[in-house]
């Protein structure tokens, strides 16, 4: 289930963006996500 919704403005400039930046940012959003995670440290901690 998506937690998400793609405004089509988002959607259009996705689409306008070179491989070459579609990939950087591919690759800034996976980084962000994993800071997002909880750290098995963290859960210990709780």
């Amino acid at each position: 289930m998506p937690t998400y919704e793609a405004m089509p403005r988002f959607t259009t400039d996705l689409d306008r963006l070179t491989p070459e930046q579609r990939r950087r940012f591919r690759q800034t959003v996976t980084a962000f996500v994993e800071t997002c995670a909880p750290r098995p440290s963290a859960l210990a901690s709780a």
